[in-house]
């Protein structure tokens, strides 16, 4: 069996120019992508180095078919089935409620309520005119961004951020609001994500993923640092 440290020295990061595979992902690849990961032990950014995809697109297909393997073999998604979604949405429970209710993985439920979503089946505000969508509180954006700042890709801060009803595709819209859409009539980036690269930068408040995983910091510490500049730009 390979040892993992090896093939973690030895990889070396794509450069930006390189061309990704953005295909559909063939039974070949996905077979490929088991092997390595479970059989192999091999990481998953020298698994995207060898079918030519982005690290983050791997870590998705990979958590996919897994959720996939827990489906009996003969499993179809039925009316029925999608009934439970679209009314389960309607009262506004979240995605991850709904398929705890239904015994299912999030993700596969989730997938299948985009589709149903795209089909008009569900509607996008509640009956007394909120927003059916789990609201973000000041404490979920933070966690969100430190856990960013510090390098974390989106698929692992689905996976152990501990963002309670917040699915993969919130927290990419989330991030790309506090990086590129915070401010109106200006878009930039939001004055905590950008107080929080200042905090980082300070060897003294240097913050680690486990270290917000276990919430171990001062919310709010982010305030005290001065206003940030603002020709600052979102990566």
């Amino acid at each position: 069996m390979p040892k993992i440290q090896e093939e973690k020295k030895t990889f070396v990061r794509p450069k930006e120019n390189k061309k990704f595979n953005g295909s559909r992902w063939t039974p070949a690849e996905e077979q490929l992508l088991l092997k390595l990961s479970d059989v192999e032990n091999v990481s998953f950014e020298v698994i995207a180095d060898k079918l030519s995809r982005k690290v983050d697109a791997v870590e998705r297909r990979y958590e996919k078919l897994k959720e996939e393997a827990t489906l009996p073999e003969d499993f179809v998604w039925t009316s029925e089935l999608d009934d439970q979604i679209i009314a389960g949405r309607a009262k506004g429970t979240t995605v991850r409620d709904i398929a705890t209710e239904m015994k299912l993985p999030p993700g596969i439920v989730q997938e299948r309520a985009t589709v149903i979503r795209k089909e008009g089946k569900i509607p996008t505000v509640a009956s007394n005119g909120k927003s059916q969508r789990t609201e973000w509180t000041a404490e979920d954006d933070e966690v969100l961004l430190r856990m960013y700042v510090a390098m974390a890709e989106e698929v692992e801060i689905h996976k152990t951020a501990k963002l309670t009803g917040k699915s993969l595709s919130s927290i990419r819209l989330r991030r790309q609001y506090h990086l590129k859409g915070a401010e109106v009539g200006d878009p930039k980036p939001s004055v905590m994500y950008r107080k929080l690269l200042m905090e980082y930068g300070n060897p003294n408040f240097r913050w680690t993923k486990q270290d917000i995983i276990d919430r171990n910091f001062v919310f709010g510490s982010w305030e005290r640092m001065a206003e940030p500049i603002e020709q600052v730009k979102a990566d």
